[in-house]
């Protein structure tokens, strides 16, 4: 159904805030059925990192069009901003030293992305053998002593 334009610009500014609304509403989502998954057991093992990984890859596969909509629409990267920043404010990564920060983000961005490929490409694989690989990269990057090779950039 077509929505006409004075009802679209009554309820929004523009197509970005559009995009935001629905980002917010689709990342609290993930994150409740990530949440959920992980029954909150934390510090969260590896086999449940995978099983998390899994629902949530699996959540977005049931709801690709929703997913590859958002992804397609996002020529000025405003679903991966708010993806971005939800990761910032929902691990407290501001209270982090610049490495950890910056290798979460690199990790959180790299896992959007390879799903936006997977949902793209049909999902290919089981969700739950990319949910291993995102996994492994994850610990790879989150866990490189980086700041030992970079002096300048000082841990907490």
């Amino acid at each position: 159904n077509l929505v006409k334009k004075s009802t679209f610009y009554a309820n929004y500014n523009d197509m970005g805030a559009l995009i935001a609304e629905l980002s917010n509403e689709v990342l609290n989502t993930m994150f409740s059925v990530l949440e959920e998954a992980l029954e909150g057991t934390y510090p969260v093992s590896k086999a449940d990192e995978i099983k998390a990984l899994s629902v949530l890859l699996t959540y977005m596969a049931d709801n690709r069009d929703l997913f590859c909509t958002l992804y397609s629409h996002d020529e000025s990267s405003l679903f991966v901003r708010h993806m971005t920043q939800y990761c910032i404010k929902k691990f407290n990564l501001e209270e982090k030293c610049l490495f950890d920060r910056y290798a979460c983000l690199y990790s959180a961005v790299g896992s959007f992305t390879v799903s936006r490929q997977w949902l793209e490409e049909n999902c290919p694989c089981k969700a739950e053998e990319l949910a291993e690989l995102i996994s492994l990269q994850s610990h790879f990057i989150c866990t490189t002593k980086g700041a030992e090779k970079w002096p300048s950039i000082k841990r907490r």
